[in-house]
This record gives C-alpha cells, structure tokens and sequence, in this order.
C-alpha cells in the first residue's frame, strides 16, 4: 500500500502479481511535494462532485442532517432536565426569531426550514448568553450549523464551575457516555466538538 496526502492506494494480490518496483516508478511519476497532484485531482474531483444541482442536493442534505441532530439533542436535554436529570446541550441558540413573522421558537422545537435557510439562526449577537462571548461586534462570527459542539454539564453560562458535571475529558472515552456518570467538576473544559460532514 502506498499513501499520499489525499488517500491510499490498495494493492490487491490477484492473479496477476504486480511488478512493485514498477509500480512504484508509475506512482513516483504522478506524485510530488508541493503541490502533490493526488491532492489537485481529489480537490478537482470535489469540484466537480459539488458543481450544479446535485452539489446544491449534496450539501442540503448535510445540513438538514445536522440540524436534525441539534435538535434531536436540544429534545432530549429538555427532556431530561425537565425531570431534574442531565443530558448534553448543542452549542447553539436556544430561542431563535423567524424574521418573517417576528414568531419565536425553542430551538429544539423550530421548523427546519427556519434553521437550515434564515443565517441570523446562526449568528453570535453581543449580549446573548449562550456563546460567552462579552464584546463581540454585531454581525461579526457565526456558527457553522454542520459543525456540532455539545456542551457537557458542570459549567454555567457565567463561567463559574456548578456542583457536579461531566468533564469532556471524561465523556469523550469510548463507553462512558452509555453508562451515564455525573462526576464532580474537576476540570474546567465542558465542549467537545464534531463534523457531521464526511
């Protein structure tokens, strides 16, 4: 197997047994440092992958998928603190505003549409709470809805450690999650992040 920077070559021995020193002079041919052209033909690829509708379809897809998840999880965390339990939050708003209608909605209840077309769902205004961020210009950053965070409990909105929680140090162990412990604050860090995009 040889590998480069945009993916792996598999050599499968067949019936007919490749002459690898030849094989390796054919790879050397196509393949340098900089720029690797295994790369450019990937990132070409991609392009054209993503180039019309179907690139319109392909990315769609990976955004309701996400949003699904957030809210998904924003559901079941509702659920369980509700009943004096704990579950993990998604990073995100959890009240948002349709701009049409001036209507609001929970984040976890929200029609997809509203999340996956209106930007402002996204975005990280000064004085909102739930990013921590205290002086930030208006307008100025948002979230990527594919890219999930997911808050672990122990750490209030101001900062301050709470009582008990769940360190993401702790929770991101294969298993752990399923067995669901609530573990007293040692550590400061509550934020685990994933790409839902693959």
């Amino acid at each position: 197997m040889r590998s480069s920077q945009a993916s792996y070559i598999h050599v499968r021995e067949g019936r007919g047994a490749i002459n690898f020193s030849r094989f390796n002079q054919a790879y050397m041919m196509h393949a340098t440092t900089s720029p690797l052209y295994a790369i450019c033909a990937s990132n070409d690829v991609a392009v054209s992958m993503m180039d019309g509708n179907s690139g319109l379809s392909l990315t769609q897809e990976v955004i309701d998928e996400a949003v699904d998840f957030r809210q998904a999880m924003a559901r079941l965390y509702k659920e369980f603190t509700a009943d004096g339990s704990w579950f993990f939050k998604p990073w995100n708003k959890e009240v948002v505003t349709d701009p049409q209608t001036g209507k609001t909605y929970d984040f976890a209840d929200a029609p997809t549409k509203l999340l996956t077309t209106v930007q402002d769902c996204w975005v990280m205004h000064p004085g909102e709470s739930w990013h921590g961020f205290k002086d930030i210009p208006d307008n100025w950053s948002m979230l990527d809805p594919i890219k999930v965070s997911i808050l672990a409990p122990g750490m209030g909105e101001d900062g301050e450690l709470e009582e008990t929680g769940v360190p993401a140090a702790r929770w991101s162990q294969p298993g752990l999650v399923a067995t669901a412990l609530c573990l007293p604050v040692p550590l400061t860090s509550r934020l685990c992040s994933c790409s839902l995009w693959a």
